[in-house]
């Protein structure tokens, strides 16, 4: 009869250091996997907020030409507010309370006070609306050549009476400040302005 053999029996006891080790390293890459989609959200979120920025620039466009169109049919020497014309020029001052705590103008607040937010204007098909308001630049109202508007300087034609007086004005043409203000989606607000004469 044979006697069963014994299998020698390896007693190492294990110490669980490649389980801790494997633990680590998993911990490790679920971190950077985190921290790459969170970047890659985020560079997607900033690209997409700076799209929604050049759509409202380019929107802008289309009030500063409703203006131009309505400036052109309208050359008026006072005062048409519910127009978004004013035929006297108005800044953002202390005066207004417009003004940053820098002394800057604060252009959100002054178009705020001529127009408020959300009204009137025109939506276009990227949900932009578009308003504008329109300045001539005169300190009041009236015709150009009483009213004490900017003009575009002259150049001499050697008529004056007096030696340093500028030459008579006939036909004034006076400056013009349009300021487009565009709200869209993502709370995105971009004023534009432009200057012209007129």
């Amino acid at each position: 009869m044979m006697t069963p053999r014994k299998i020698p029996v390896v007693s190492a006891r294990q110490t669980g250091v490649v389980l801790v080790i494997a633990l680590i390293v998993l911990i490790a890459m679920t971190l950077s996997a985190l921290s790459l989609i969170r970047s890659v959200n985020m560079t997607n979120l900033i690209s997409s907020n700076l799209a929604f920025r050049e759509s409202a620039v380019l929107s802008s466009e289309r009030g500063m030409e409703e203006a131009l169109i309505w400036l052109g049919a309208n050359n008026l020497n006072d005062d048409v507010p519910e127009s978004h014309y004013w035929a006297k020029r108005v800044d953002p001052s202390p005066d207004n309370n417009c003004q940053t705590s820098d002394g800057d103008p604060d252009w959100g607040c002054f178009y705020d006070s001529l127009i408020p937010s959300g009204s009137g204007g025109v939506t276009d098909s990227a949900d932009n609306r578009v308003t504008y308001i329109i300045h001539r630049l005169c300190e009041r109202e009236g015709e150009p050549t009483n009213a004490d508007c900017s003009i575009p300087p002259l150049a001499g034609t050697g008529n004056s009476k007096n030696v340093g007086d500028p030459p008579p004005v006939e036909d004034p043409k006076v400056y013009y400040r349009i300021t487009s203000r565009v709200e869209g989606p993502r709370n995105t607000v971009v004023y534009t302005q432009t200057i012209l004469v007129l």
